[in-house]
């Protein structure tokens, strides 16, 4: 989803399937939704989509990586929304490390900025949420303080992360 939205002047829509499964059988996975006779189980690549959906932006803005072992061990996007004013940074680590991540907003204001972050995290890319009982994997939101045009974090390993970094 990352490199879709990099690619946003080419790429309109983009469309999930199967969207929903039976608990009792299904043909193959990743699926969006667990079913059984009575509830609705969300998986985790459904709380990867939300946060997609959620974390939309109006501007595509460049992203530099620098750093890595492996160029396939993380992946990027950056989106700035003008209604917020907002820089929002989405990663992917499908690694089994966790990562260390420094970023440099140019143009951000030397004031200290809020930033919100929210992870989906699990113990392995194929870790589901046992149909009808509490969820493992969830969106989990924290704030954090932004000092000058740059920050740390450390990525989870099997995680996609959003930061929302600016104006609320």
């Amino acid at each position: 989803m990352t490199g879709l939205e990099r690619n946003g002047e080419v790429v309109r829509m983009a469309s999930y399937a199967p969207l929903f499964a039976s608990t009792e059988a299904w043909q193959w996975t990743p699926n969006l939704n667990l079913v059984d006779s009575l509830k609705v189980t969300p998986t985790p690549d459904y709380f990867a989509q939300q946060l997609f959906s959620k974390n939309s932006g109006d501007e595509i803005l460049p992203v530099e990586i620098s750093g890595l072992a492996d160029e396939k061990s993380l992946y990027v996007s950056t989106v700035k929304n003008d209604a917020t004013g907002e820089t929002i940074v989405k990663l992917v680590n499908p690694g089994a490390t966790a990562t260390e991540v420094e970023v440099k907003l140019d143009g951000a204001p030397s004031t200290a900025l809020t930033a919100k972050e929210t992870v989906v995290k699990g113990e392995s890319l194929r870790e589901e949420n046992p149909a009808g009982k509490a969820l493992r994997i969830k969106p989990v939101e924290v704030e954090f303080t932004v000092t000058g045009a740059g920050f740390t974090r450390t990525l989870a390993p099997f995680s996609a992360t959003v930061w929302r970094v600016g104006n609320r």
